[in-house]
């Protein structure tokens, strides 16, 4: 259980406090997330773990969203990256395009065209590779009451760069001593 607490922390210290999404609050509040803490490494158990997953989230709306953690596997940022190309494809096969789509965080994420340690990257670095299965219609009506979601990531990055770049990587550093 110690990864699922560790990325409750990251939510409490880094996607709410940062208020990366504006629209995580309110499900963490609830205990609607659904933390499915995953230790297989083959990529096949972790492809059946995220059918399992939109299978039974498809059927429970108890939980608003579901975040794979997976502190064994994809450890590589290329290697999570191609996965994930894969994952979004069986989505779209299985048939739960529409209904649900998968955001990528990793520990190691970097955004085309930046360099490892560049502060925006922090925007989607997480303590252990994740899948987070959200549902479409809360994204599309997430996005439709937010007064201007396109700006969320610049406004994300102004916020990391204003807090610098040492400040991030201290509070980065401190969460993964806690790994």
């Amino acid at each position: 259980m110690k990864p699922v607490i560790i990325t409750q922390q990251w939510i409490k210290s880094f996607v709410l406090q940062l208020n990366f999404c504006p629209f995580a609050k309110l499900p963490f509040e609830e205990n609607r997330i659904h933390y499915l803490l995953e230790y297989r490494e083959e990529e096949e158990q972790i492809y059946t773990r995220l059918v399992e997953e939109m299978q039974y989230l498809l059927h429970d709306n108890s939980f608003e969203t579901s975040l794979i953690i997976l502190p064994n596997a994809l450890k590589s940022f290329q290697a999570y990256l191609d996965f994930l190309v894969v994952a979004e494809q069986l989505v779209n096969t299985l048939g739960f395009e529409g209904i649900f789509q998968i955001a990528s965080f990793h520990p190691a994420y970097q955004f085309a065209g930046t360099a490892p340690e560049d502060v925006e990257n922090y925007t989607n670095r997480s303590p252990y590779p994740m899948l987070h299965i959200l549902r479409e219609k809360s994204v599309t009506w997430a996005i439709h009451h937010h007064p201007d979601a396109t700006q969320i990531p610049q406004q994300n990055i102004a916020r990391l760069e204003a807090l610098g770049k040492e400040a991030i990587k201290k509070r980065w550093n401190e969460l993964r001593a806690k790994n």
